[in-house]
């Protein structure tokens, strides 16, 4: 009598390496595609995403997404930056009013600049950019700042 063994030793296939994929299609105009699984949404939700154990920064790494990079629609990216252009929510932060009401106190109270000789009233460097800056706030160049002076 002969004795046959079975096993159930689970074989795994070996593990070709997969192409490299390319995020950049899987961002449409209405829809992001899930390169994990394939479904399409309008946003990756962090829920989606955590079904997978990534999270929004892992997942951008993954798939070597940039980490400015959305992870939702065009449409959708496009339309909740028109919402803030509009809205402005950096004019209503507290430094942003504070700078506004010291502005609107120093004009009140009649301060005038002595010198006109110079461009502006303070000149402030910033690494690699040159803003200037007075009792109104932080200028561009080639603009009307607090002191009455056209920034040069």
């Amino acid at each position: 009598m002969q004795e046959e063994s079975y096993s159930s030793v689970a074989v795994a296939p070996p593990e070709t390496p997969s192409k490299p994929v390319n995020w950049r299609k899987s961002i449409t105009k209405h829809t992001v595609t899930c390169l994990e699984c394939g479904a399409s949404f309008k946003q990756l939700s962090v829920r989606r995403l955590r079904d997978y154990g990534l999270d929004g920064r892992s997942y951008r790494v993954k798939y070597d997404m940039p980490r400015t990079q959305p992870l939702a629609a065009k449409e959708v990216t496009s339309r909740r930056k028109e919402i803030v252009q509009r809205i402005r929510p950096w004019q209503k932060a507290p430094t942003y009013l504070k700078a506004q009401a010291k502005a609107q106190q120093a004009v009140a109270q009649g301060k005038e600049r002595q010198s006109e000789s110079v461009d502006c009233c303070c000149v402030l460097y910033v690494p690699s950019v040159l803003v200037y800056s007075c009792a109104v706030g932080l200028r561009n160049r080639d603009e009307r700042d607090g002191c009455g002076v056209l920034c040069a």
